[in-house]
């Protein structure tokens, strides 16, 4: 294979690579780190759209789960837990189909998501 200049590279993220499929299940593996670096790089930040929303994504899911965590009212326990629940539920399919390579909304948190990555 004979070298390319640096300007005519691929570049290692595009979208029809295997590596933002397996970024983006990253994304939910790791809560809330790896998408804030993520998103934090401008480089990397315009790459890749499956990428962006995968990262948006997982960042609105942990915004609403953690503090369903931390909510103590006797009253509305068992439908706080359930939503707990219906979020590890969303997590864990998400991960799974966004390793799969595929665009999976989150019922509600999928078009936030969608929104935030478009900016």
């Amino acid at each position: 294979m004979e070298d390319q200049p640096l300007n005519q590279v691929p570049h290692s993220l595009d979208v029809e690579t295997r590596e933002p499929v397996v970024n983006g299940a990253l994304c939910y593996a790791f809560g809330i780190l790896v998408p804030l670096l993520y998103l934090s790089s401008t480089k990397l930040r315009r790459s890749s759209a499956f990428l962006r929303f995968h990262c948006c994504q997982c960042l609105v899911l942990f915004c609403v789960w953690i503090p369903l965590n931390f909510v103590r009212v006797r009253t509305v326990q068992p439908v706080l837990t359930l939503l707990s629940l219906l979020c590890l539920v969303a997590w864990v399919t998400a991960m799974v189909k966004a390793g799969r390579g595929k665009m999976f909304r989150i019922p509600g948190i999928g078009a936030l998501a969608e929104r935030l990555a478009d900016w």
